[in-house]
C-alpha cells in the first residue's frame, strides 16, 4: 500500500532569505518587487542624484505638479554645482599656494593641509550624497543648512517658468466642435 504522506515536512513559516535555494527546492517561492516605476516621486526625485546635473535640470524645469520633485532636483542641482565649484577653487588653492611656496620650508605643510580639505570636502560630499539619494528614496524632504533654503529659493523661480509637459490631460480649448469648455484655467489664464 503507497503512503500518501510527503516525505518532508512543508513548514508554514517563509524560509530565512538565506535558505532561498532550499525552499526554491521545496517549492516555496516569494516573488520579487516590482521594479520601479519612472512615474513614482520617489524614483524621480532620486534619479535626479544619481546623476549629475542633467535629470535634475530636465526635472526643474519640467515637473509642474509635484513640489517634493522639484525640491529634490533644486537640492540637487545645488549640491552638485557647489559640491564642483568648492573642489575647483581648493584646486587653484593647492596650485597657487603650491608654486608660491615651492623651495621653502612651508611647502610641504601648505600642500599636505590643502590636499587633506580637499580630502575632507570629497569624503563629507559622499556622505552628503549618499544621506540626500537615500531621502529621496524614502519619500523624505529634511531640512539641510545651506541646501534647502537655497533650494527653496531656486525651486519658485524656475517652477514658475516652467512650460505645460503635455497637453494629453487637457480639455480643449476650442469649443466650436462641441467639445466641453476647461474646467479649471491654466496658469496662462
Amino acid at each position: 500500500m503507497p503512503n500518501d504522506t510527503p516525505r518532508h515536512r512543508v513548514s508554514p513559516i517563509p524560509p530565512h532569505p538565506s535558505r532561498r535555494s532550499e525552499a526554491h527546492h521545496l517549492g516555496q517561492t516569494h516573488p520579487a518587487p516590482p521594479p520601479r516605476d519612472l512615474r513614482d516621486p520617489r524614483a524621480r526625485a532620486t534619479l535626479c542624484y544619481a546623476l549629475p546635473l542633467a535629470p535634475a535640470l530636465y526635472l526643474l524645469a519640467r515637473e509642474r505638479g509635484n513640489r517634493f520633485i522639484r525640491m529634490h532636483a533644486a537640492q540637487a542641482l545645488i549640491f552638485f554645482v557647489g559640491v564642483g565649484f568648492m573642489q575647483a577653487l581648493l584646486f587653484a588653492l593647492v596650485v597657487i599656494l603650491g608654486n608660491a611656496t615651492a623651495g621653502s620650508r612651508a611647502e610641504l605643510p601648505v600642500s599636505l593641509a590643502l590636499w587633506g580639505a580637499l580630502i575632507a570636502l570629497g569624503l563629507a560630499a559622499l556622505t552628503l550624497w549618499l544621506r540626500l539619494l537615500a531621502d529621496a528614496g524614502r519619500g523624505r524632504l529634511r531640512w539641510r543648512p545651506i541646501l534647502t533654503p537655497l533650494a527653496a529659493w531656486l525651486e519658485p523661480l524656475l517652477a514658475n517658468r516652467a512650460p505645460p509637459a503635455s497637453n494629453a490631460g487637457r480639455a480643449r480649448r476650442n469649443t466650436a466642435g462641441g467639445g466641453a469648455a476647461p474646467t479649471e484655467p491654466g496658469p496662462w489664464e
